[in-house]
C-alpha cells in the first residue's frame, strides 16, 4: 500500500531531482529580467554608442566632399573601437544576466551531465499532453491573457494623457514629433517593464510553490533517504573515525576517573551553597593549604559521601561563591583561610 506523500521535499531531494534536469522554471520571470536588463542597457549605452557611430559616418561623408582618399586614421578608428566596445560590453552583461536568472529561476548553479542525456521520457506523447494541458501552461495562458490586457491599457493611457502634445505635434515640426516619440516609447517601456518584473515575481513564487507541491515525499521515502546518507561512505568513515577517537581515549578517561573517586574519598570536607557544592582535602599538621578536589550540584553529594563516610558538611554559601574561580586540584586563595578555617572548626576539623 502506497504512503499519501503528504511532507515537503528535503534539500538532498531537490539536489537530486536538479541533477536529473528537474527544478522550478518560471519563464515569465526569465522574460521579464532580461526586457528589463536589455532596456537598461540600452539606454545607458547605446547614446554614446549611436554618438560614435554618427562621428564614423560624418567621417566618411567629409572624406567623400572633400574628394580626399579615405584614410582609416584615429578618426575612423575611434569611434568604431568604441562602438565595438558598446556591442561587446552589451554581450558580457546578456551572458552574465542569463546566468543570474537561471539561477535565480531554478535555485541551481551548476552544470550536470545527466540533463543533456537522452531521454525517451521527454518526447513521450503522454508526457507532451500532460505538458500542454497541465498546471504550467494553464498558468501561462492565464499570464500572457493578462500582461496583454494590461500592456493594452497601459498604451492606452499613454496615448490619452499625451493626446494634446499628439495633436500640436505636426505644427511642432521633426524635432519636435522626435522627441515626442521617444518621450511615449519610453514611457511606454517603462510601464511594459513594470508589468514583466511584476508578473515575472509571481511567476517565480507560484512556480517555486507548485514544483514542491508537486515532489513531495512520504514518510518512507524520508526514511529511506536518511538511511542513505547515513550509509555513504563519506559518513561511515566519520563515524568509524569517531568510534576509534572514543576508543583509544577510553583507558585515558577510566584512569581519570579513577584519580578522582580516589581523590573523593580523601575529602576532608563539603562546603555546601543553594546551588552549588565543593570539597576540600586537607592533612591536619601539614604545611600546604586545603586543596579543592571536586566541585558539582548539591545532589550529588550523597554520592560523595558514599564513598567517603567520614567526610564532614557543612554549610557556607559565601564561601562556595568564592571558589567558583578556583580551578580543581588547586590549593584555596590565601585570603578564604579565615573563612574555611571557621568553617572547618564548626564542623569539628582543625586547620
Amino acid at each position: 500500500m502506497s504512503q499519501e506523500k503528504e511532507l515537503p521535499p528535503t534539500a538532498q531531494h531537490l539536489r537530486q531531482l536538479a541533477r536529473k534536469g528537474r527544478f522550478p522554471t518560471a519563464p515569465e520571470f526569465r522574460t521579464g529580467v532580461q526586457f528589463v536588463t536589455a532596456l537598461l542597457a540600452v539606454a545607458v549605452l547605446a547614446p554614446p554608442a549611436i554618438h560614435k557611430m554618427a562621428a564614423v559616418s560624418q567621417h566618411l561623408i567629409d572624406r567623400a566632399s572633400d574628394r580626399e582618399p579615405l584614410l582609416f586614421d584615429h578618426g575612423f578608428f575611434a569611434p568604431l573601437s568604441a562602438a565595438a566596445v558598446f556591442f561587446l560590453t552589451l554581450g558580457m552583461i546578456a551572458a552574465c544576466i542569463l546566468v543570474l536568472t537561471a539561477v535565480m529561476e531554478t535555485g541551481v548553479f551548476g552544470f550536470f551531465a545527466e540533463n543533456v542525456r537522452l531521454d525517451f521520457q521527454r518526447i513521450n506523447p503522454v508526457s507532451g499532453l500532460k505538458n500542454i494541458f497541465g498546471l504550467p501552461a494553464l498558468k501561462r495562458i492565464v499570464f500572457n491573457i493578462a500582461e496583454a490586457v494590461l500592456i493594452s491599457f497601459a498604451t492606452a493611457y499613454v496615448l490619452l494623457s499625451n493626446l494634446r502634445s499628439l495633436l500640436d505635434a505636426p505644427s511642432c515640426g521633426i524635432s519636435c514629433v522626435g522627441g515626442l516619440a521617444v518621450y511615449l516609447l519610453g514611457m511606454l517601456l517603462a510601464l511594459v517593464a513594470v508589468i514583466y518584473l511584476v508578473f515575472g515575481a509571481l511567476d517565480l513564487k507560484i512556480s517555486r510553490v507548485v514544483f514542491r507541491h508537486e515532489n513531495k515525499m512520504s514518510h518512507s521515502d524520508v526514511k529511506r533517504e536518511r538511511k542513505d546518507t547515513d550509509g555513504s561512505p563519506e559518513i561511515k568513515a566519520a563515524m568509524a573515525d569517531a568510534r576509534y577517537e572514543l576508543m583509544s581515549s577510553a583507558p585515558m578517561r577510566r584512569e581519570r576517573v579513577q584519580e578522582q573517586r580516589q581523590e573523593q574519598q580523601d575529602a576532608s570536607i563539603v562546603l555546601l551553597s543553594d546551588k552549588e557544592a565543593v570539597a576540600l582535602r586537607y592533612q591536619t599538621g601539614g604545611d600546604s593549604a586545603p586543596v579543592l578536589i571536586w566541585r558539582g550540584p548539591p545532589s550529588r553529594v550523597a554520592s560523595l559521601l558514599a564513598t567517603a563516610p567520614t567526610t564532614k558538611v557543612a554549610r557556607n554559601p559565601e564561601v562556595v561563591d568564592h571558589l567558583a574561580s578556583t580551578p580543581i586540584g588547586s590549593e584555596i586563595p590565601p585570603a578564604l583561610y579565615p573563612a574555611v578555617s571557621r568553617a572547618m572548626e564548626e564542623a569539628g576539623l582543625t586547620l
